[in-house]
């Protein structure tokens, strides 16, 4: 039973899935709060936060909090002269407070875990169960749409967009866009990485994060093809690695030059516009490495041109990021890193 509420936890510590009208992540973060002034007697138990490194990792991000105001300033008042308020506001609401609610819910399942004598393995695996349950979920909402519509009834605004909605918002969790691509991969390769797993586990773990990954955010692909390559190089002798590469290499090879361009051509033809999306990008991507001259055609490189223009900009950030400000710019990206690069610039 212990278990089981530690998977709950931490299935909604990851996913904050939208049950309510406002954001879960407020109020389990004000329970957890809750939980350690009354059982601890104080906010967070000090002595795991400084043992488990969270203490140092915060205030680390705390010093891009004076960073992000001073390139804010200088944007507003010598570059653009535009406000963007709440886009910086909601920047700021990240940086500080969402990142010191998810650190919060990392304490305590630390200190779940060792109130109830869990190992590191048993917390590896937990993530490794919410990362599959997740995905359970995107299979459902992808087959039933009066499961999807369910899933999305207290989703954000951003899925009333008619792109957004004929393309993702397959799952139960507040974000369902880049950075829970990226999340659900990172799942993935843990699960991959893990000698706590089964071969078979593995297998169906990793399936159900990737197939959440395809439907709702591709650039997932890119974190768990990082996490393949780690494990392909983990070898415990040459003669390992070089099997895993006489095996590997020809299988790749054959998915990629005969199998994949196959399906590719098939499911770009397919009437659902999540499928023919994933299809066509893949196509894009093949392109872009088989002919040279659909570089500057590929979509996926399109938001290249709307990164910052000045040179301060693109070193040092503008202190807001693209998303959902077309009528202030002009133009828009739901691109993560071109997000990033906007906020906190290359340097940052």
């Amino acid at each position: 039973m212990k278990k089981i509420f530690l998977i709950i936890y931490m299935f909604i510590a990851i996913f904050q899935p939208p049950v309510i009208p406002i954001s879960l992540v407020y109020v389990s973060g004000g329970i957890t709060l809750l939980y350690f002034l009354i059982h601890c007697g104080r906010v967070i138990p000090l002595a795991s936060l400084k043992k488990s490194g969270i203490f140092e990792f915060y205030r680390n991000m705390m010093y891009m909090l004076p960073y992000l105001l001073v390139v804010s300033i200088i944007d507003i008042v010598f570059i653009k002269q535009i406000g963007l308020w709440g886009n910086r506001l909601r920047g700021i609401n990240q940086l500080v407070v969402l990142t010191g609610l998810e650190l919060l819910f990392v304490c305590f399942i630390l200190h779940y875990a060792k109130k109830n004598r869990f190992s590191y393995d048993d917390i590896i695996e937990a993530i490794g169960i919410c990362g599959a349950l997740q995905g359970v979920t995107s299979i459902l909402a992808y087959i039933f749409p009066g499961i999807r519509s369910c899933f999305l009834t207290y989703q954000s605004s951003v899925f009333l967009n008619p792109y957004v909605i004929e393309r993702r918002g397959y799952g139960f969790s507040s974000m369902l866009l880049d950075t829970y691509g990226y999340g659900m991969a990172l799942i993935a390769g843990i699960v991959l990485l893990s000698n706590k797993f089964p071969l078979w586990k593995k297998a169906v773990y990793i399936t159900l994060a990737m197939i959440s990954v395809v439907l709702n955010a591709r650039t997932g692909l890119v974190v768990f093809f990082i996490a393949l390559v780690i494990y392909l190089s983990q070898a415990s002798n040459r003669e390992n690695a070089v099997l895993k590469g006489m095996v590997a290499i020809p299988v790749i090879a054959i998915l990629v030059l005969a199998m994949i361009p196959s399906l590719v051509i098939y499911f770009q033809q397919s009437n659902n516009t999540t499928i023919s999306w994933v299809a066509n990008a893949i196509a894009e991507i093949y392109r872009v490495i088989f002919s040279q001259k659909a570089v500057n055609e590929a979509t996926f490189l399109s938001d290249f041109s709307h990164i910052p223009t000045s040179v301060f900009g693109f070193l040092f950030g503008a202190g807001h990021n693209v998303y959902g400000i077309s009528e202030q710019l002009g133009f828009h990206s739901d691109i993560g890193y071109i997000n990033l690069l906007w906020q906190f610039g290359v340097i940052g």
